[in-house]
């Protein structure tokens, strides 16, 4: 409601955010004819595994509440609604990292934008965030020597290379193939088809809604908080792209959980601006078909949770 004061907008945010699902079904419905599951196969979970992580569940409310302090502090400035920003934000490295991390990122933009405006308050919230947060995650971390490790695109490359995810051995080999014989166009436009897979089969349905919000980011710019989110939704996307974490590669994934997230509310919106420009009729068939096609990789997850033997029962 605050992010876009759209009553249509907010329904389809919070629909992606609890039932969004990526495009694994397709991929699983190619493999083995059935197209219920493939919900991580192009490694992301999705919204339905959520609450299988309590750290990522907890964490996520604390995002939620800094976005929000955020948005608070920025129409009305003072020392009270600073000291929130810096508690919230500056604790939320201690339930999650990652989520630590691409917060940080945001406030430091934000901090440097509002520098350059002369306007010093987000630098010292960004300042004393990075304190708070480095108390609380470096004496749990000491024999941490390297977390992160340069390695671009592992996350595309295994999707494609790995026969439990999309296992497209023909992009596969391609890569390889023009890599090594130095045919680096080629390279780039097998690197270009891999990178537009792991978007699109990630986002699912939600890329739609996305693309429409885009062609109104002028809009969408102008507010602060927005501004605050779009940083953040750069850091929980290029971050994975660039690093893999040592020790477990593939668990650098978590930072596309925010990204989801993040993206599940602007992919409602645009959505939502879609439907507002048909009509009526065929805006009732455009939303049946939304809310039919987006869980279907979620189907096979949800239903383990219930039968016959869920993770946890009373």
């Amino acid at each position: 409601n605050i992010l876009f004061k759209n009553r249509l907008a907010t329904i389809f945010s919070l629909f992606f955010v609890y039932f969004g699902g990526s495009f694994g079904w397709i991929v699983e419905l190619m493999k083995t004819g059935k197209p219920f599951g493939g919900e991580s196969t192009f490694w992301a979970n999705q919204a339905v595994s959520m609450n299988l992580n309590p750290p990522f569940a907890i964490s996520l409310v604390l995002f939620i509440a800094s976005i929000l302090a955020v948005s608070i502090f920025s129409e009305k400035p003072n020392k009270l609604k600073a000291l929130i920003i810096i508690l919230l934000s500056g604790s939320l490295i201690g339930f999650k990292v990652y989520a630590g991390v691409i917060i940080l990122f945001g406030l430091f933009m934000m901090s440097v934008i509002s520098a350059f405006k002369k306007d010093l308050r987000f630098v010292y919230i960004f300042l004393l965030c990075l304190f708070l947060s480095l108390a609380i995650f470096l004496p749990s971390s000491y024999a941490a020597t390297t977390l992160l490790v340069i390695s671009p695109l592992w996350l595309v490359h295994s999707m494609i290379d790995f026969s439990d995810r999309v296992g497209w051995m023909k992009l596969s080999g391609a890569r390889m193939a023009y890599l090594a014989q130095g045919l680096w166009l080629k390279l780039l436009a097998v690197e270009a088809i891999g990178l537009a897979i792991f978007i699109v089969g990630n986002l699912g349905t939600k890329v739609i809604g996305l693309i429409a919000a885009i062609g109104s980011y002028k809009t969408i710019v102008q507010k602060r908080t927005h501004l605050f989110v779009s940083f953040m939704l750069l850091a929980s996307f290029t971050l994975p792209l660039i690093f893999i974490q040592k020790g477990n590669s593939w668990n650098i994934v978590q930072f596309i959980y925010y990204f989801l997230f993040l993206a599940s509310l602007y992919a409602g919106y645009g959505i939502s601006r879609i439907v507002s420009l048909m009509p009526k009729g065929l805006s009732y068939g455009a939303i049946l078909f939304f809310v039919l096609i987006t869980p279907i990789s979620s189907f096979s997850t949800f239903k383990s949770a219930l039968f016959p033997f869920p993770p946890a029962k009373v």
